[in-house]
């Protein structure tokens, strides 16, 4: 079908809104490449920025999933394998990578990563090693200044030339989120009559926030999983410092500003 517009109005850019992603249908989460394609169904979502992220939860409009299928490699031998971190698991700054690297004709191991599911281009984690190594210390890596979701990989090379590999999917996660309170505000006035005082953060996060803690003059009172994080509290007299605390899936943190009330 072609579609006429006036002069100046043409569309200049591709829409971003409605994407289609692969989903596995029986877990409801993401699909990868081990995925079975008889489980992989395409689904279109409409996908709108953060900013809509209050409407979308009011609306319940449906979302794509943000976690994806652990399944992994069947082919994958256990004599090279990367056993942390965990498949698809958030990460942050410097990690630890473990696992085995033990095959028959061993010569020598390294580790490199790359950003997506299927990397074109690779960066190598340290030096190559030539020692055997089971259930252990394979690596650090630095992830500063990444988000999003990168392959970690194990390269087992043999005497002969050939060589093994496992891989691993992790989503770095090296930005904090975001928070606020929206009520109360600070120096307002409460009167004990009340008996409760309604504590409303605005918690955000890039990726996947995991849970928001309520703190009263420094002891905390509640901890809230699920959007919108709402907690009554209740209140004694006298002057309170109030303030909450946003964790997300990777364990970045932030606290909001203190705000002070009082309650006569």
């Amino acid at each position: 079908m072609n579609e006429v517009f006036i002069s100046g109005t043409e569309p200049h850019s591709t829409d971003n809104v409605w994407q289609e992603f692969e989903i596995n249908r029986e877990t409801g989460k993401l699909a990868t490449v081990f995925t079975p394609q008889n489980l992989v169904e395409k689904k279109v979502f409409q996908v709108l920025p953060p900013e809509a992220s209050d409407w979308i939860r009011e609306t319940g409009l449906p979302q794509p999933p943000n976690e994806y299928d652990t399944i992994q490699n069947p082919n994958e031998k256990p004599d090279v394998a990367i056993l942390s971190p965990s498949p698809f698991g958030y990460v942050r700054g410097e990690i630890v990578i473990k696992g085995t690297v033990k095959p028959e004709n061993f010569q020598l191991f390294k580790l490199q990563f790359g950003q997506g599911l299927n990397p074109t281009k690779w960066t190598q984690i340290g030096d190559e090693r030539r020692e055997k190594i089971e259930n252990d210390e394979l690596g650090k890596w630095n992830t500063t200044g990444l988000n999003g979701l990168y392959t970690i990989q194990l390269v087992a090379v043999k005497l002969d030339q050939t060589f093994a590999v496992s891989t691993v999917q992790v989503t770095v996660d090296n930005t904090p989120p975001t928070v606020k309170l929206l009520t109360p505000t600070d120096n307002q006035e409460f009167n004990l009559k009340d008996e409760s005082i309604i504590i409303q953060p605005d918690a955000k996060d890039n990726l996947s926030l995991s849970f928001v803690e309520i703190y009263v003059d420094d002891k905390k009172v509640a901890t809230n999983t699920v959007a919108p994080f709402t907690t009554r509290w209740k209140m004694t007299v006298g002057k309170h410092v109030i303030y909450v605390k946003a964790v997300d899936a990777a364990g970045n943190e932030v606290e909001s500003k203190r705000v002070s009330v009082m309650v006569k």
